[in-house]
């Protein structure tokens, strides 16, 4: 189903950024985000998905949290539209 291959799609892209090689979590934010939508994230962008990274490792574990932190990047309007 179209469910299953979007968590998988969001699994891959978490493992992604969360192995490549970077000083920090900014750095590695900073390339899925860019291979999501072929630009850096401003600020403002970055800091929340920060948060949100934070928050999600409280909940569970780390791959969980870089996959959630995928899962918003893949459901961003301008990833899906392109323009």
């Amino acid at each position: 189903s179209s469910d299953l291959a979007f968590h998988e799609f969001a699994q891959a892209l978490g493992k992604r950024a969360q192995q490549f090689d970077a000083r920090d979590d900014a750095g590695r934010i900073d390339h899925a985000f860019c291979l999501c939508l072929s630009r850096p994230p401003e600020r403002d962008e970055r800091r929340r998905l920060l948060a949100l990274l934070r928050q999600q490792r409280e909940a569970g574990s780390e791959a969980a949290a870089w996959t959630a932190l995928a899962r918003v990047l893949l459901n961003l309007d301008e990833t899906i539209t392109k323009e």
